[in-house]
């Protein structure tokens, strides 16, 4: 249901795609096929080591990693 509602809404969705490179001051995303895409909202999806957490965090932190959670 929300993917429908995401698709009415004209919201382009990106699956399965890598991250290279995020610039969390202009929106923009880099893929591992090179294509780059901007966007008002960055979704990082990619667990407690993603390429979009360090890019607004900085450097990688040492994280605590539970069985329901993951936290810094």
């Amino acid at each position: 249901m929300t993917h429908e509602l995401v698709a009415l809404a004209g919201i382009k969705v990106e699956y399965s795609s890598e991250v290279v490179s995020v610039d969390d001051e202009s929106g923009t995303v880099t893929l591992a096929d090179g294509r780059q895409i901007t966007a008002d909202l960055i979704v990082g999806a990619d667990g407690p080591y993603s390429v979009a957490r360090q890019a607004i965090v900085g450097e990688k932190e040492e994280l605590e990693i539970g069985p329901y959670c993951t936290y810094s």
